[in-house]
């Protein structure tokens, strides 16, 4: 398994995989509003547009050729995507991928705490690798999570 930072070539197939888990694991506890603002903020082109002034920076997982797991981290140090394909999750991949972006956030960001809004599904899993809640489950514009 290697992880390395995405070349802008591969942002589309990054960004298909991110909503692909989205649909099927978060968007089923969003109201239809949380869902398009999702889709918003996914868009191709404000995602290309926000990696090449270098205010995102995006992480794969690859087995071989084939892409596994997405992290995107803000360049203040706020995770705003994370996802592992279903049939990857459960291995390690997501702990490979978030340990890049601490590593990345340490060394190239210089940010002092990571932070996410993590799904609440997913706040467990955060907590699992040393991010605490930092305030109650929120809902902005049909988005629900937790302030991590």
């Amino acid at each position: 398994m290697e992880v390395r930072i995405l070349q802008s070539q591969e942002l589309l197939p990054a960004l298909h995989l991110v909503w692909e888990v989205f649909a099927e694991d978060v968007a089923p506890s969003y109201t239809p509003e949380g869902v398009a603002e999702f889709q918003k903020f996914i868009k191709y082109d404000n995602m290309r547009a926000s990696a090449e002034r270098g205010e995102t920076i995006f992480f794969g997982a690859f087995a071989g050729a084939d892409l596994c797991g997405v992290i995107a981290v803000k360049s203040i140090g706020h995770i705003c995507l994370f996802y592992v394909k279903k049939d990857c999750q459960g291995k390690g991949i997501g702990r490979m991928l978030f340990t890049s972006v601490y590593h990345f956030c340490a060394k190239q960001l210089r940010v002092s705490r990571i932070t996410v809004n993590a799904a609440p599904e997913a706040a467990a899993k955060y907590q699992h690798m040393g991010m605490r809640q930092t305030d109650a489950e929120q809902n902005v514009n049909g988005m629900r999570f937790v302030p991590m």
